[in-house]
């Protein structure tokens, strides 16, 4: 059995880390500033395992703290401060991913909140 030397396993990784890159500079992107309210997220609890988000429009959602990415956008396409949004994640609809524009939208968003005062 042959073993590979580092420089070589280098090498390798960053020629698969180049064109991963490249496909997803690829991929066209959605600009995320102009979303229906559906998906603009206005107020993020947690409590006991599970996000609850409060929408534009109204509409509150529960999803499992595992089912839930947090990402952040700073660049053009990404959602405008202050509005972050939630888009489809994973094969079976069970996912979720919520994009904020930055870290400070990241800190400022989720709060740790209970109802009865038991976490």
């Amino acid at each position: 059995m042959s073993r590979m030397s580092a420089g070589a396993a280098g090498a390798i990784l960053a020629a698969a880390l180049a064109g991963a890159a490249s496909l997803a500079d690829a991929q066209p992107r959605t600009p995320l500033k102009n979303v229906v309210a559906d998906q603009v997220v206005q107020k993020i609890e947690y409590c006991r395992g599970e996000y609850r988000l409060m929408m534009a429009n109204g509409e509150q959602r529960t999803v499992p703290e595992l089912n839930l990415r947090f990402k952040t956008d700073a660049s053009a396409y990404g959602p405008e401060r202050g509005r972050p949004v939630l888009l489809p994640a994973g094969m079976q609809g069970d996912r979720a991913q919520l994009i904020f524009s930055g870290l400070d939208d990241l800190k400022r968003f989720p709060v740790e909140r209970c109802e009865g005062g038991t976490r």
